[in-house]
């Protein structure tokens, strides 16, 4: 698969919620690339992913680094901003994907 084809930014409303590609997490301060492809920086504070470095500058897709993240245990990047009740499946199901306890280290 293309790489390029990964980090197609998903289309997003212009005024949020912005949700991470890579985790489902909803809660992001602005769209992680803009209408370029170009990445914002902001680094998720679920699965610390930071657009367009980790992707551009680092050649991770969003599929390496979220197998990554889950197989060390899908641990929050900055644990005070995880929402009480957060719920690991209902977060990766905005994005389409779907896990299991096998997936989560």
């Amino acid at each position: 698969m293309d790489r390029d084809d990964e980090q197609t930014p998903p289309t997003e409303p212009v005024d949020g919620p912005f949700i991470c590609p890579v985790c489902g997490f909803d809660g992001l301060s602005e769209p992680p690339y803009n209408a370029d492809g170009n990445g914002s920086y902001e680094i998720c504070p679920s699965c610390g992913f930071e657009f367009g470095y980790d992707d551009h500058s680092e050649g991770v897709s969003h599929d390496e680094f979220r197998a990554s993240w889950l197989a060390a245990g899908a641990e929050w990047f900055d644990p005070d901003q995880r929402p009480d009740g957060w719920d690991l499946r209902a977060q990766l199901a905005r994005i389409g994907h779907e896990t299991d306890a096998d997936d989560v280290g």
